[in-house]
């Protein structure tokens, strides 16, 4: 679903639930005045925050939807996650209300007339509350609204109330004590539940915590990719949508056009993730610690040719010294054809990502150019053409060279 589907299908939503919430309230008043049952009316004027709740979403919906300006370049998009804040205090208030309300039933019993209209009213007005809440719960899911499903965490609540309501009714008419109070209490404190987990990813929203469960998808698509490695992932949530970012971290020696093809692939798979609406990679060359590097050995000194070398020496370089760790015997040394192509890829499984040598044929060139392999040149003795590179001296292989 588009950014502009997405608001538009919310906003009609809050439309229509505000107007369905307010007509049930206005039942539920009239109801209650006329049986004269206080617990109708408290429950009227429950239905009645929830259309100040619907009303605050549908105002943050509204402004979330305008394009953005030049003070406002990002978009309104905070708006939505605004009014899912204030939307959390309603429900606590309504708790607390609630609360108090049930302490005091706790001590009296009151009359009512027509009893079975108003336990009618609130089975109705917990039947219409529960497809609510389930319509609610659907759209915002699918828009990835957080205030419309905070609202449908309160329409539930107001669904169980209406129950409580109806057997309150009922026993308030046989003259049962203290069921309808304690029952009320419980109630509240399950809305008040509700009111704080809204309370408080409303804030880590407006606070740009960054959602956890996005950020394992976004990582497992940049890991997967051809790159050395990433940091500065960062993602934030505004409204119904997530923006994010990263750098990306290739081989000094990749071809740039190379490496915005792998940023831009990136790109793309993951504004695929439902809910991302935007996000930005920036390149950066990748730099180790610690350098391996195999160089083709020949009667004690760097061979003339990479492919027939008779063994590798490998070394490591800490940026601050050099040291023999492995000599490798070459096992295709007397293969017929593509002997550097076969050395190459048995170099790249070492781990290797530097080469010196004198000679380099065209293949093995470009495969290992590919494996973002730097190829450096160096002749004669390993020694001395080992200080050399220590001190930065060597040239890089811009070109396949071949000897004699």
């Amino acid at each position: 679903m588009k950014k502009e589907e997405k608001l538009r299908y919310g906003y009609i939503c809050a439309a229509n639930m505000l107007l369905a919430t307010l007509l049930l309230a206005a039942l539920k008043f009239f109801v209650g005045w006329a049986t004269g049952s206080i617990v109708i009316l408290a429950d009227a004027t429950h239905s009645m925050t929830d259309v100040v709740v619907l009303f605050v979403a549908f105002l943050g919906i509204k402004f979330a939807r305008k394009k953005p300006s030049k003070r406002f370049p990002y978009g309104y998009y905070k708006a939505e996650s605004i009014a899912a804040f204030i939307i959390s205090f309603f429900i606590i208030a309504v708790a607390l209300s609630f609360f108090y309300e049930g302490y005091i039933r706790l001590f009296e019993v009151g009359k009512i007339k027509e009893a079975w209209i108003a336990a009618s009213t609130a089975a109705f007005s917990a039947i219409a509350s529960y497809f609510m809440a389930w319509y609610l719960a659907r759209v915002g899911i699918a828009t990835n609204m957080h205030s419309l499903i905070a609202t449908s965490n309160e329409r539930k609540m107001d669904s169980i109330s209406s129950v409580v309501v109806m057997l309150a009714i009922i026993m308030q008419f046989y003259g049962i004590k203290y069921v309808e109070g304690i029952v009320t209490m419980g109630i509240a404190i399950l809305i008040l539940k509700t009111g704080i987990f809204s309370l408080r990813d409303s804030i880590a929203s407006l606070m740009d915590v960054s959602p956890a469960e996005m950020e394992r998808k976004v990582a497992k698509i940049i890991d997967e990719s051809d790159i050395k490695g990433y940091k500065d992932l960062r993602l934030r949530k505004a409204g119904p949508f997530i923006f994010g970012e990263a750098k990306l971290l290739v081989d000094g020696e990749m071809n740039v056009e190379r490496a915005h093809e792998i940023a831009d692939e990136i790109e793309r798979k993951v504004k695929r993730i439902e809910g991302i609406d935007d996000f930005i990679t920036h390149i950066e060359p990748y730099e180790t610690a610690t350098k391996k590097i195999a160089v083709p050995v020949e009667n004690g000194e760097i061979a003339s040719k990479f492919g027939r070398a008779s063994s590798f020496i490998i070394f490591e370089f800490d940026g601050k010294e050099w040291r023999q760790v492995k000599k490798l015997k070459n096992r295709y040394r007397s293969k017929r054809v593509r002997a550097g192509l076969a050395v190459a890829k048995e170099l790249m499984k070492e781990g290797v990502n530097e080469i010196i040598t004198e000679d380099m044929g065209e293949i093995a060139y470009h495969t290992l150019k590919d494996g973002n392999v730097k190829i450096y040149y160096g002749k004669g003795n390993i020694n001395e053409v080992m200080e050399k590179y220590e001190k930065g001296e060597l040239q890089i292989f811009k070109k396949p060279k071949k000897v004699g």
